[in-house]
C-alpha cells in the first residue's frame, strides 16, 4: 500500500512538473503570436482597438506601447512625407482631344488627422485611404483639363498644376485632413480622337 502511495505521489509530482512546462510553453506561444506591445515606427502614428472599439483618445507617437495580447489590435498609418502617383490617366480637353498624364503628389498626414483616417475612412488601418485619394485626384484632373484647349496645355502647364493643387488641397483637407505639399504633372502623350 505504501509503495502504491509513493507511486501516486511520484505521478502527481511529475504531472505537476510537466503541467507547469506545458503551461509555460502555451504562454510563450501566446506571447509570440500576439505580443503584449506594439512598436510604432518613427514615420508612423497609431491607434488601438479593443474588440473592434477604438480605445485611443490621441494617436500613439513613435515608440513602444503596451497592449493586451489578442484582445487589442494596433493600426498604424504613415505620417512622414509620402508621394502618391496616379499614372497613365487619360483626360479629355475642351476640343475633344485626349491627353495622357501622370500626377505625382507629395503629402503629409497631420497628427490631428490620424484617428480620422484610421477609423473613419474605409476599413480600419491605412488600406483604403490611397484608393479614395486617387479617385479625387483623377476626377479633379479630368475637370481641369476639360476646360483647356489642347494647343494651350504646354504653355499653361504650371497654371494647370496650380489649379489641380488648389482643388485637391482643399478637398483633401475637407474630406481627409491631409496636407498636399506639392504636385507635378508630366504630360506624356497628346493624340486626336477619331471622328
Amino acid at each position: 500500500m505504501e509503495k502504491r502511495m509513493l507511486a501516486v505521489d511520484e505521478f502527481k509530482n511529475r504531472f505537476q512538473h510537466k503541467g507547469l512546462i506545458i503551461f509555460g510553453i502555451i504562454v510563450l506561444i501566446f506571447i509570440l503570436l500576439s505580443p503584449p506591445f506594439t512598436i510604432v515606427e518613427p514615420s508612423e502614428m497609431a491607434g488601438i482597438r479593443r474588440f473592434g472599439k477604438v480605445i485611443t483618445k490621441e494617436p500613439l507617437e513613435p515608440g513602444l506601447h503596451f497592449k493586451i495580447p489578442i484582445i487589442d489590435k494596433a493600426d498604424t498609418i504613415q505620417v512622414s512625407l509620402s508621394v502618391l502617383s496616379v499614372d497613365n490617366l487619360t483626360v479629355y480637353t475642351i476640343d475633344n482631344q485626349w491627353v495622357k498624364i501622370s500626377i505625382g503628389l507629395s503629402y503629409k498626414v497631420p497628427s490631428d488627422a490620424v484617428l480620422k483616417l484610421l477609423y473613419q475612412i474605409g476599413r480600419a488601418g491605412n488600406f483604403d485611404v490611397e484608393d479614395n485619394v486617387r479617385s479625387i485626384i483623377s476626377d479633379r484632373a479630368l475637370r481641369v483639363f476639360a476646360r483647356r484647349n489642347t494647343v494651350k496645355i504646354s504653355e499653361e502647364r504650371e497654371i494647370i498644376a496650380l489649379e489641380i493643387n488648389k482643388i485637391v488641397t482643399q478637398e483633401w483637407h475637407l474630406a481627409y485632413s491631409i496636407a498636399c505639399l506639392s504636385i507635378s504633372i508630366p504630360i506624356t502623350c497628346l493624340n486626336a480622337l477619331p471622328y
